[in-house]
């Protein structure tokens, strides 16, 4: 395994996986500078998703992934319905009941984990949700 590769056995912390798709692509194309911008990415990354709060409520980092990639490590404060906190980056509510959450780009230990490295053996071929949740390893 390379050095930049991350499988579920190398986890440090319970995370929940947010594979972005659509509206980061979007946010690429718009932005002069070929990426989101950390505001853009946040919110792209925080809502709004079709899981339960119950699910989601003990996992704590966040890991926004496009492309296999994690762009960013956040740390979840709460989670929330979707459309009930201040989102700047907005899309159009859903008709199915979704979440989001709040939280804080995780702290250099935590980030540094993650960050960069690429996601393998997390999803099976073809999985198509794109939020999950993953515990480390139990020692």
């Amino acid at each position: 395994m390379g050095t930049n590769e991350l499988t579920p056995q190398d986890l440090k912390d319970d995370v929940i996986v947010i594979r972005l798709t659509n509206r980061y692509e979007e946010k690429v194309r718009a932005n002069a500078s070929g990426a989101p911008t950390a505001q853009e990415l946040y919110d792209i990354t925080r809502s709004c998703w079709h899981i339960t709060k119950e699910k989601v409520k003990p996992f704590k980092v966040a890991l926004s992934v496009h492309k296999g990639e994690v762009k960013e490590v956040y740390t979840v404060l709460d989670w929330y319905d979707a459309y009930t906190t201040f989102n700047e980056n907005r899309v159009e509510p859903p008709e199915n009941p979704r979440i989001e959450f709040i939280g804080d780009i995780a702290d250099d230990a935590i980030r540094s984990r993650y960050r960069g490295k690429t996601l393998k053996g997390f999803f099976e071929p073809g999985a198509v949700n794109p939020i999950a949740t993953f515990r480390k390893p139990s020692k």
